[in-house]
């Protein structure tokens, strides 16, 4: 069950994400951040669920980057 806690840190995780990549539509990074997020629900320890969230919706930003380089000329 998230917490009102772990909620508004998971909404912070998505301002830092969208402050470091704002090349990326906030929208699309929420998205992500909610579909990773679900992933922890029902977790007995939530202390971490943010931190680790966090971490892997940035693997996955940086492979959309990569993916979405242009090509060089």
């Amino acid at each position: 069950m998230d917490t009102p806690d772990e909620d508004a840190a998971v909404a912070e995780v998505v301002d830092r994400l969208a402050a470091k990549h704002p090349d990326i539509e906030r929208e699309r990074i929420a998205s992500i951040v909610d579909d990773v997020h679900s992933h922890f629900r029902g977790a007995s320890v939530t202390d971490f669920i943010p931190v680790l969230v966090e971490h892997d919706v940035k693997e996955q930003l940086r492979e959309i980057e990569q993916d979405e380089e242009p090509a060089a000329p």
